[in-house]
Parts: C-alpha cells; structure tokens; sequence
C-alpha cells in the first residue's frame, strides 16, 4: 500500500519517473542500511508508477496491485 502511495504522490505533484528515480536514490541511508530491502522498495514503487502512468494513458482508473484490495477484505462486510 505504501509503494501505491508513493507512487501517487509521485504523480499528483507532477514528478517525472526519472526524477523519482533521482529522488529515491537520494535516501543514502536507507540505501546502505539494507540495500536489498532498498532495491525491491524502488523497484516495486516505480513500477506501480509505470502501472499508473499506463492508466492515466489509456483513461482508465488505475487497479491495485494489492489482494485483496482495499475496503474488500476479511474485515469488510459483504456489501
């Protein structure tokens, strides 16, 4: 869920991929505190960035990568 919002927010304040590339390599910390964890967290937000550009593209809503989605889960009712 975190990745989606990033990568929202990312869109919403009309920063381009290559610069949320730029942007998450500036977390130097994080970066060499645990690097593995630090690749699969870029990765998967530019991706979900890539999925939400694709979207807007096509004028479609843009469909969650998580499952269940939210507001659909074990704690939801059945509507």
């Amino acid at each position: 869920m975190r990745a989606e919002l990033d990568a929202a927010y990312f869109h919403l304040y009309g920063v381009g991929r290559d610069d949320v590339g730029y942007i998450m390599d500036s977390f130097g910390a994080f970066q060499r505190n645990d690097f593995e964890r630090f690749a699969r967290t870029k990765a998967l937000i530019l991706d979900v960035y890539d999925a939400m550009a694709r979207a807007v593209e096509r004028g479609e809503p843009y469909k969650t990568i998580l499952d269940p989605p939210p507001g659909e889960g074990p704690r939801h009712p059945d509507r």
